[in-house]
């Protein structure tokens, strides 16, 4: 198994149980200007042409996107070159790039069966497969819970994906709005 990332994602495949680990430039498109989405695609364009060289050299039986815009280049590559692709999706809503990409992979993976935002078009070839899970988390599966005593503190870690940074904490204190001195991090 290989790994290929962005440099934004390149810090996190240090865990990953990779042969390699090789950058292929990405870009996200955050703006609308004329210049930025040129900029983008050039990013874009130059990572698609990395990904299909390194994709002739590696010569992968499947290539595998887990979503977000850095698995573009090599989603489109390896299907430019005739190798099998398969996206996941491991939130209740389908992201930008993997709504993209589903045109074209042989094969879509989910965690949810209601995933929103999945095309019509590759209804037929999706499949739940749940969200993969670190041995590290999994080893906590069989840890009873102990609740909370009735005149004990209580404390809530709220966390989310990029998209819910801003909103969540803040929606999901306004119902503890008027209690002790709730603390939001960030």
């Amino acid at each position: 198994m290989e790994l290929a990332t962005d440099e934004r994602a390149e810090q996190y495949g240090t865990d990953f149980p990779a042969r390699a680990v090789y950058r292929v430039p990405s870009a996200t498109f955050t703006s609308r200007k004329p210049l930025a989405v040129m900029k983008t695609f050039g990013r874009l364009g130059n990572g698609f042409l990395r990904a299909r060289r390194l994709l002739e050299m590696v010569q992968p039986h499947v290539v595998v996107g887990f979503g977000g815009y850095p698995t573009l280049p090599p989603i489109m590559a390896a299907r430019s070159l005739g190798i099998p692709t398969v996206i996941h999706e491991q939130n209740a809503v389908m992201g930008r790039a993997n709504r993209l990409l589903s045109r074209f992979a042989d094969a879509v993976a989910l965690s949810f069966s209601s995933t929103k935002h999945l095309r019509r078009s590759a209804e037929k070839r999706a499949q739940v497969t749940g969200n993969p899970v670190r041995d590290a988390v999994l080893s906590y599966r069989n840890v009873p819970y102990v609740p909370p005593e009735p005149a004990g503190r209580l404390l809530v870690l709220i966390f989310g994906g990029s998209k819910a940074r801003i909103s969540s904490p803040k929606c999901c204190l306004r119902p503890w709005n008027g209690c002790r001195r709730p603390y939001a991090g960030g």
